[in-house]
């Protein structure tokens, strides 16, 4: 089965923050500032999963099966090494394979967030998750109290979560800082060269600012959606899993900028 370049692909690919193949191709492959690009070709698990956008959604960002296939630095470039995969395809495979394209010089300078489309393909728990995120990210200049008391509520008790692990997971090696709040959770200020050591019986690693950030929280709302169940607080517990939800999935989507696999190692 050749590579294909059809929908619901193509709204799979935008959804995961991924040039199309097919925008590519109507820009004659001129991608302009967004060079350099990554190729990644991706052969799903099953034909069926090409009738579920979440389910292929899942796929690509979760990066199951995803071949890297380097860099292309310019339009010439990019138009070949796709010509060459797309003859190259193994027309007797009976999975689907399809070519993303991934701009390493923005990945790698700034932190990708989820866009609407990608929130709304979160598990459903009976809140409006759009609202409650932009709740969560205007919070801290919420002049005109936009915030609802409950959900007021929600944000003290993650923000407490969030001060006690940052001090349990370093020793009391945290100290304090700024927590931003705009890209939807705490994410601790600092620069690039500041690092904090987490270890526990299985391993260590030194996390950077936005690794240190998202490790605390997924912590923090781990718990925090567990003392919620347990005292019957199902607004808190709701929102605490689609949060988690929320910083696992910006985890996954981030990987460049972080040692990952020692986040997923610390967390396990």
């Amino acid at each position: 089965m050749s590579i294909q370049n059809v929908c619901p692909s193509d709204l799979a690919a935008k959804q995961c923050g991924y040039i199309t193949l097919s925008d590519a191709r109507l820009k004659g492959f001129d991608l302009g500032e967004l060079f350099p690009v990554e190729l990644l070709v991706v052969e799903l698990d099953s034909v069926n999963v090409l009738d579920d956008l979440e389910m292929l959604v899942k796929e690509i960002t979760d990066s199951i099966n995803i071949e890297h296939k380097g860099a292309c630095n310019n339009a010439g470039e990019l138009k070949a090494a796709i010509e060459m995969y797309d003859s190259i395809a193994n027309d007797d495979s009976q999975y689907p394979q399809f070519i993303f394209l991934k701009p390493i010089a923005k990945l790698e300078g700034e932190m990708r967030s989820l866009s609407d489309d990608q929130v709304n393909l979160l598990g459903d728990y009976g809140i409006n998750k759009i609202k409650c995120l932009n709740m969560f990210k205007t919070h801290q200049d919420d002049e005109l109290h936009h915030t609802s008391e409950k959900f007021w509520g929600f944000i003290n008790q993650f923000e407490q979560y969030v001060f006690h692990f940052a001090d349990k997971m370093t020793e009391g090696k945290y100290t304090g800082g700024y927590w931003k709040m705009d890209n939807g959770f705490f994410q601790l200020q600092g620069s690039n060269e500041t690092t904090y050591l987490i270890e526990n019986n299985y391993h260590q690693a030194n996390l950077n600012c936005l690794g240190f950030s998202l490790f605390i929280n997924i912590m923090a709302l781990s718990h925090l959606s567990i003392a919620s169940f347990h005292r019957n607080d199902n607004y808190v517990n709701h929102l605490a899993v689609f949060f988690s939800e929320y910083c696992k999935t910006l985890l996954k989507m981030n990987k460049s900028l972080y040692d990952l696999n020692s986040i997923q190692i610390l967390l396990d």
